[in-house]
């Protein structure tokens, strides 16, 4: 506390409120402001009142194991943390990011298949389907001639 000083502590809370409004200043996008939303909203509800200084890479893994979401989101998730934390460590908030230290979750995907033969027919099936009943169909053929 000595090294630091008092006025050096920052609440989460606070740290919020300063990366909102830089967020804000740098003319962020709506989508890109409402994805931080819930993370930043995460932080203050669990940290709120305590130095952003007390927030270790453990209080982080904590958090995340609370999480219920997909592993993409949480990855995610993870990349936003990071970004808020790597916004108090360039305010000099913080000696390191705590979030740097916080894994994200494997993420397994499968890889997208062409369509089986059957499924091309359920396709050809429906859009002969749905020419026979929609007045501006496209006609068979090139350039709908």
């Amino acid at each position: 506390m000595e090294i630091h000083r008092e006025k050096n502590a920052v609440s989460v809370k606070e740290a919020c409120e300063k990366f909102r409004a830089d967020g804000k200043a740098r003319n962020l996008s709506a989508a890109t402001v409402k994805k931080y939303k819930y993370v930043l909203a995460e932080l203050e509800e669990k940290f709120g009142s305590l130095s952003v200084r007390n927030i270790g890479v453990e209080d982080l893994r904590t958090l995340r194991e609370g999480w219920t979401f997909s592993p993409t989101t949480a990855r995610k998730r993870v990349e936003y943390l990071r970004a808020f934390f790597t916004f108090c460590l360039s305010s000099g908030w913080i000696p390191a990011n705590p979030a740097k230290g916080l894994e994200p979750p494997v993420q397994r995907t499968s890889p997208t298949l062409p369509f089986s033969q059957e499924e091309w027919e359920k396709i050809l099936w429906a859009l002969d389907l749905y020419g026979d009943i929609h007045a501006r169909r496209v006609q068979k053929g090139l350039g709908g001639n």
